[in-house]
């Protein structure tokens, strides 16, 4: 069974194909569209031999009568038939013409469309300008306030309204944070910090100045407003500033005289230190403060600097004193202002003894190198007196010598007026001596003043020769007499 199914359908393929190689393209396409093709294949195959053969005659009968009923139709529908043709003749131009014309759309398409991207971009951007300009013209009162904040600013500044100054100088900060991509408000921040510069600096000229504690307080918290320095940074520009008050005060101090000078500046010294140091306590040091310890290192260094410039200057000061009285006062006033300093972790006395000491020891020695020059001078212009007309002088000056004060000189010195100014040129000395007399130099005093002693004799070697050899017979006489005068009074008393 299967078989024969097989053939049948081999047989309607073979059928098939006959009758497309037997017929031309156009029938071939005309069969292809033919939906009942397949059922007259099926019903050729049930034909039998003599209905097959009269088939072909069959079908060319169908095709005449087919064909008169077209010629029939066609005469009878001639004009529809016309109007059909020139119908599908315009329809087929205008489906060309439309072809052309959309094939011009596509091409142009393309181009309308990035047009049109553009016009919409650009339109967008129009509006977002004509919105920003109406919103800028709405907000018009409050931006010309922000940009009128450096003029203002300055103006408070050079009115010393500080407060009000740092309240723009913040407000513009934080502009500044909300705003960075803001070119405008990024120029007034930068002209704000230049105008806060300004301010800080007026700010620290206020601490180059003589103020109060009030107003070191309020610089102060200006200054920490302001986040330029750092807390120990403050601190130290605090004692920077004054300190430079302080240094300028003392440098337009003015005296006639090296001790009054120096009178003055320990005065000064004394109070602007104690100033400084009890405000800087009272604004930057608190006992519950996590920088205690820091603050006051930073205050200690602070006062032993100035210590150490008052002791230079001090130093400096004491070579221009040439007398003991006024090196006293100088002293005195020195240590007063040590002992004072004491009450702020500053005694400085102790630094005082060596420069006191070397001012007694030049002033001492001075003296004693000007009489002895004196000395020299004298007798080597000395007019030696006749002792053999003097006899009685010795009794004379011991009557008188009986009635004054043992401390007095003797009056035998008198008689020799290189030895009596040498006398007084020690004495004058030791009167100075006595102002100031530190006990640790009696040593070294000591020993200039016998070096002075050995210098006058020296000196009387030099004009008299060995037992007034290089003088005259009379006045080797009065030679011996004044070497036996300074031998036997004027070197013990």
């Amino acid at each position: 069974m299967a078989e024969l199914l097989t053939d049948a359908k081999e047989v309607r393929e073979s059928i098939r194909e006959l009758l497309f190689t037997e017929c031309s393209e156009e029938v071939q396409e005309d069969l292809l569209g033919w939906e009942e093709l397949d059922s007259y294949v099926e019903e050729l195959c049930s034909f039998g031999v003599e209905r097959l053969s009269r088939e072909p005659d069959v079908l060319v009968g169908e095709y005449g009568r087919i064909q008169k009923q077209l010629q029939d139709v066609a005469c009878s529908n001639y004009r529809a038939l016309i109007d059909s043709f020139e119908s599908s003749g315009a329809v087929r131009d205008g489906v060309s013409d439309i072809k052309i014309h959309l094939r011009s759309l596509l091409e142009t398409a393309p181009k309308l469309s990035d047009t049109v991207r553009h016009f919409s971009r650009d339109a967008a951007d129009a509006e977002s300008r004509r919105q920003a300009k109406l919103k800028t013209l709405n907000e018009y009162p409050r931006i010309l306030e922000i940009l009128e904040i450096p003029q203002l600013m300055l103006s408070l500044v050079r009115s010393e309204l500080h407060d009000e100054a740092l309240e723009l100088m913040t407000y513009t900060r934080k502009l500044s944070r909300n705003y960075p991509d803001v070119l405008e408000i990024q120029k007034v921040d930068s002209e704000v910090d230049a105008i806060t510069t300004i301010m800080m600096n007026q700010l620290l000229m206020l601490l180059r100045s003589s103020i109060q504690l009030p107003m070191c307080l309020r610089v102060v918290s200006y200054l920490r407003r302001v986040q330029y320095y750092g807390e120990n940074d403050i601190r130290r520009v605090f004692l920077q500033y004054r300190g430079k008050w302080m240094r300028s005060v003392l440098q337009s101090t003015a005296a006639p005289s090296a001790q009054g000078l120096l009178e003055r500046v320990s005065d000064d010294t004394r109070a602007m230190i104690f100033e400084i140091a009890t405000q800087y306590r009272a604004v930057f040091l608190d006992e519950h403060d996590g920088q205690h310890d820091t603050g006051l290192s930073i205050l200690h260094d602070w006062i032993v600097q100035s210590v150490g410039n008052y002791i230079s200057t001090v130093e400096s000061a004491l070579k221009d004193i040439k007398d003991g009285a006024g090196l006293a006062t100088v002293l005195q006033q020195s240590m007063y202002c040590g002992q004072s300093l004491g009450r702020v972790g500053a005694d400085f006395r102790p630094l005082l003894g060596p420069l006191f000491e070397n001012a007694v020891e030049r002033i001492y020695t001075s003296s004693l190198e000007v009489a002895l020059q004196r000395f020299r001078t004298m007798t080597s212009d000395y007019n030696w007196p006749n002792k053999r007309n003097s006899t009685q002088v010795p009794e004379t000056n011991r009557r008188v010598e009986a009635n004054v004060d043992q401390l007095a000189p003797p009056l035998e010195i008198l008689e020799h007026s290189p030895l009596a100014v040498f006398t007084n040129g020690l004495l004058a000395a030791h009167n100075e001596l006595r102002f100031c007399c530190p006990l640790s130099l009696e040593r070294n005093l000591s020993k200039t003043l016998e070096t002075t002693l050995l210098g006058c004799v020296q000196v009387m070697r030099d004009v008299g020769g060995e037992n007034g050899l290089f003088l005259s017979e009379e006045e080797s006489v009065s030679f011996a007499d004044m070497v036996k005068t300074y031998k036997d009074s004027a070197a013990p008393y």
